[in-house]
Parts: structure tokens; sequence; C-alpha cells
């Protein structure tokens, strides 16, 4: 009797396969070899062939429009921590856009130095370390490589580590995103 096409495997997963799966509330193993990749809420999955697709839909009604959190007026030459905004206790809120805008300066010298994120003492979650523009009435769009996951519940902050050493700099962080 001819053995051809019967397939035999003995033996663990090899080396080269990945065995747990680091999500941000703990490790998925696979069982079986299988890992089962699901959505919940707003959240759908699909994987036509080999590429895993998720969906996020935005929870509140009206559609995924951005939203721009509302701004804080923030003094550039004073060192401490400010809450920009909160999330709601049921939704993430995801930061698409980043914008700094200058309001005044007086003499300014632009060595200012801030954080954002929400984990004290340093809230350096999200951006470790920018500053300021020093030109008035300008903006500065800050490039994002990732988009940010802020989680439910959570004040997100500021924390100027370095005041700027001129006399004057006030401005605007403008946090634009979505609620899901």
């Amino acid at each position: 009797m001819s053995q051809a096409g019967i397939v035999s495997s003995t033996g663990g997963i090899p080396s080269d396969v990945a065995t747990m799966y680091v999500t941000d509330s703990g490790i998925a193993s696979p069982s079986a070899h299988i890992l089962n990749v699901l959505g919940a809420g707003g959240t759908t999955t699909s994987a036509p062939g080999n590429l895993n697709t998720i969906i996020i839909t935005s929870s509140g009604g009206g559609g995924n429009s951005p939203i721009i959190q509302t701004p804080v007026l923030l003094d550039f030459t004073q060192a401490g921590v400010t809450t920009l905004f909160s999330t709601s206790v049921s939704s993430s809120f995801i930061i698409s856009q980043f914008l700094l805008l200058c309001i005044s300066a007086t003499a300014p010298v632009g060595d200012n130095v801030f954080s954002l994120g929400w984990t004290a003492p340093n809230y350096d979650d999200w951006i470790p370390t920018a500053a300021m523009g020093i030109t008035p009435d300008t903006y500065s769009n800050v490039n994002l490589a990732n988009l940010l996951l802020v989680p439910p519940g959570i004040d997100f902050k500021v924390n100027i580590t370095t005041p700027d050493s001129g006399t004057a700099l006030t401005g605007y962080l403008l946090l634009i995103g979505f609620n899901i």
C-alpha cells in the first residue's frame, strides 16, 4: 500500500512560531495551534486568507466624527501637571492628531519640555518629551507615528517638566480623535 498523500506530524510547535501573544489585558496562548481573535461592542474582526483585520466603530451616536477635546490654555513658563481631558468610564478615546497652538509669547526661549499621558508621576505614556513652539498665532502639527488609545476612566494630563525660561509663553494643546 502506498503512503503517498498521508501527512504525519509529531512533536511540538516549531521554534519559529509564536506561542504567546501579548495584548493590552494579558497574554493569549493558542489552543490546538488556533488563536481566536474576536471583537466585542463596537469592534469586529475578519480574517480573509492570511490577513487579520480589526474594525473599530464608534460607540457614540452619529458615526465616527472627529472630536476635538476642549482645549486648556497652558502657561509654558510654569512647571506642573494639568488635566487636559477625561475619558468616560465606558469608552476609550483614540488620539489621531495633536496640534500645538501658540497664543502669546514675550521673549520666549523655546527650552520648555513637556510630556503627555496618564501614569503618575511622569505622565509620559504617549509623548515622553515635546516642546511648545514660540511664534504667536501659529501652530505645529505633531506627526503621529502611532495612534494612541486612551483607556476608559482616565485623566489625560500634560506634565510641563521644564518651563520656558522666557518671560511669557502660553498656548493650547489640541487633541483630536474619536470615542470608541
